[in-house]
């Protein structure tokens, strides 16, 4: 790491933009429709669905460690965006994965903390859905007009480490904990384990 401080070297951090409800709700359109299902389906169904949460949550954590910097590897260089990119993937998993939770429990807590995770990391489904389809983004004739050109980099404010999926932005460090936290809370809810069948009501 060079004496120069990273936030000055690779530019000033601009201020993070947060989609709006529209950019929010985009994933929407692909969220499956839920069957008429009997009840132990669905438990089963519930039980796969909380073991998807864990394993998001757990690349999630992978991948904030590894763009957290130590002194020997800085993480601001085009190395690491892999990972970031990775890590954008895994953070739309997991709340794919937590809303079939919710929905299949039908938990308000449930609910409840899937809008704070969703407060505290926003703009996953945008910059995923621009991740995705960065072909057209390049082209551009991207579906979202406020993402006219396609540019993913890293930026380090000598604290936190930010995706940025332009205008967009990711807190790395944040989003790794918020996904521990809803990881648990989803797994130590006791309405979503009575649907689960882990506990008898």
């Amino acid at each position: 790491m060079s004496g120069e401080h990273p936030a000055t070297a690779h530019g000033a951090l601009s201020v993070p933009r947060v989609a709006n409800s529209r950019e929010q709700s985009e994933g929407a359109r692909g969220r499956p429709h839920l069957p008429k299902i009997d009840s132990a389906t669905a438990e089963t169904i519930l039980v796969e669905a909380l073991s998807q949460v864990g394993y998001y949550a757990h690349a999630v954590g992978l991948q904030a460690s590894r763009l957290t910097p130590t002194r020997q590897e800085p993480v601001w260089s085009r190395d690491f965006i892999p990972d970031a990119i990775l890590m954008a993937y895994a953070l739309r998993g997991l709340l794919r994965a937590a809303d079939l939770v919710q929905r299949l429990s039908g938990a308000p807590s449930a609910s409840r903390a899937i809008t704070t995770f969703k407060r505290a990391v926003p703009n996953i489904t945008v910059a995923r859905d621009v991740l995705a389809h960065f072909d057209e983004y390049l082209l551009g004739t991207g579906r979202n007009r406020e993402a006219p050109n396609f540019h993913v980099h890293l930026k380090y404010d000598g604290k936190r480490t930010f995706l940025y999926v332009d205008p967009w932005s990711i807190e790395v460090q944040r989003a790794g904990r918020a996904a521990g936290k809803l990881m648990m809370k989803l797994w130590l809810d006791t309405d979503v384990q009575l649907a689960a069948g882990v506990l008898k009501g």
